[in-house]
């Protein structure tokens, strides 16, 4: 029952579902999978069935998953409040308005691995497992 509702909390995160809300101590050592999409994005309507596909294959516990989406102006603020509450205003900076990519994040918060459209789901999967790995 444990890794359901953390693969659903995971799945809602990745579709922006889930509302923001302080952050629990328990996030902070997640490994931070994060997705830059938008409706519009030819490579995230590739890339966001694998990867939600990939986090049904792996133990979704030690994962924290981050969707920020630049669709409309809306989606941009909330994602933008988003990646400052979640203590990653450097990599939004770093990366917006770009889409198309999921980036799985160390520890330390230095990227780990890029995720793109070419990726196959067992390779999404790997390439987080091994960051928690790493993380561990």
């Amino acid at each position: 029952m444990k890794f359901f509702m953390a693969a659903l909390m995971a799945l809602f995160a990745f579709t922006g579902v889930s509302a923001l809300q302080p952050v629990q101590a328990e996030e902070m050592h997640k490994t931070k999978v994060v997705a830059f999409h938008s409706d519009t994005c030819g490579a995230c309507k590739i890339l966001g069935p694998r990867m939600k596909e990939a986090m049904g294959l792996i133990n979704a516990e030690k994962v924290e998953v981050v969707k920020f989406d630049f669709t409309t102006d809306e989606t941009k603020a909330a994602s933008m409040a988003m990646a400052e509450q979640k203590g990653l205003s450097a990599l939004y900076n770093s990366y917006a308005p770009k889409t198309g990519m999921i980036l799985v994040l160390s520890k330390d918060g230095q990227i780990a691995a890029e995720i793109k459209k070419d990726e196959t789901v067992g390779g999404i999967a790997s390439k987080i497992v091994t960051a928690v790995a790493d993380n561990s």
